[in-house]
């Protein structure tokens, strides 16, 4: 088997080299190439080029306006492993933005609040870079254990300032979640705006951008003005600044967001139906509350485990042994499913409520030809050659 292995992935190999041979314009004595390149990369592409065939000829140019280049992530390190996150919705299109270096401290942030478990956390955090150190595992997998520890560095944070390690308390710090519903309800929905605001900033720098200001001021500083100004009148304090920004809001929207339509109609009727989206504002705003129902969730269980082992434990030397076993399935279980449950919800909250606000999807993933081995690993360094 081994063999067949090796074999498998040397066939492989030589079929897309060939493949990708086959697409080259040739004649006997010369053929033509065209591809893609990243653009921090041309210039020692074309001296590679040039070392290994002195008299070809190397032209580099910037992708027309028809055509579709592919897109490649660049990201710093601690960034670079939610670049998944990003592909997991879609690639995004190459001229317009990659949000990863703005989502990733906000899946982190929300990530650790769902699980909001100091000792799981911790666990994390420690566990998965050894784990990733000895078995080296592949580019897809290694990335998400990555977010997962950052996500375990986060916990930690939010844990201790939740006072929850594995299920107990040891010194509250910011905020008892059971004792002050209303404060942790309060943390979570300010995030929530916060996150918006973000995606809405997103997109009015891509519109300033693109030498597009009025469209900035239209279609995203009259939301923030509205957005803001509501709250605002609840307060007599700040009621009257509220009422203006408001006003000019709503007016600036019902105004200008129909006005690619036609007639004027159409404009008016265009723009009572995007006034209209402030509703769905409100239900983007309460899907943050789920950072709380989860982080509840994870706290609450770890507080029964840990009653339910304090009751098995004083029945006795058996009793001992039930109760540790209950500990530590109970914990590893509540750990795993709420883990789980923070990066799926962390990813909706990404995809529905953030990139609906600026994203442009579309973009094709840069894949040039390589070694991509289905069997085996090539380490990098410190290996004498390939390992199953």
């Amino acid at each position: 088997a081994p063999r067949l292995r090796l074999l498998y992935e040397i066939v492989s190999e030589r079929k897309e080299r060939e493949s990708a041979a086959s697409k080259f314009l040739s004649t006997k004595s010369a053929f033509l190439m065209q591809g893609w390149a990243p653009a921090h990369a041309c210039e020692k592409l074309q001296k590679r080029l040039r070392a290994a065939s002195p008299s070809c000829e190397v032209e580099i140019r910037d992708a027309l306006s028809d055509e579709q280049p592919p897109t490649l992530f660049h990201n710093h390190r601690f960034v670079a492993p939610f670049e998944s996150v990003v592909a997991n919705y879609s690639m995004p299109d190459p001229r317009g933005l990659d949000p990863t270096f703005i989502m990733a401290p906000f899946f982190a942030c929300f990530f650790g609040m769902m699980v909001s478990d100091a000792g799981y956390g911790l666990i994390m955090a420690i566990l998965i870079p050894l784990v990733i150190h000895l078995v080296k595992p592949k580019t897809g997998l290694k990335k998400m254990m990555w977010i997962l520890t950052i996500g375990g560095v986060m916990t930690v944070f939010w844990g201790a300032m939740f006072d929850t390690w594995f299920g107990m308390s040891v010194m509250p710090m910011l905020i008892n979640t059971l004792e002050q519903p209303l404060e942790m309800m309060g943390l979570c929905l300010g995030l929530g705006v916060l996150h918006l605001f973000a995606g809405l900033g997103v997109a009015a720098y891509m519109n300033i951008k693109r030498k597009k200001p009025l469209d900035a001021l239209f279609d995203q500083f009259f939301w923030f003005a509205l957005v803001c100004g509501l709250p605002m009148l609840a307060l007599p304090a700040t009621a009257g600044v509220g009422k203006v920004l408001a006003v000019v809001g709503a007016l600036g929207i019902l105004l200008t967001a129909g006005r690619a339509k036609p007639t004027l109609l159409k404009k008016l009727t265009g723009g009572l139906g995007a006034l209209y989206g402030v509703t769905s504002w409100l239900s983007d705003i309460l899907s943050y509350m789920r950072l709380f129902g989860m982080g509840l969730a994870t706290g609450v269980i770890g507080m029964v485990i840990n009653m339910l082992a304090g009751m098995i434990l004083s029945k006795g030397i058996f009793g001992i042994a039930a109760g540790v076993a209950v500990l530590i399935v109970g914990h590893v279980f509540n750990a795993a499913v709420n883990i789980l449950g923070a990066y799926v919800h962390a990813c909706r909250l990404q995809y529905i409520e953030f990139f609906g606000k600026f994203y442009e999807e579309g973009g094709v993933p840069f894949r040039p030809l390589a070694t991509n081995p289905r069997y085996i690993a090539i380490r990098p360094s410190g290996a004498d050659g390939v390992e199953e």
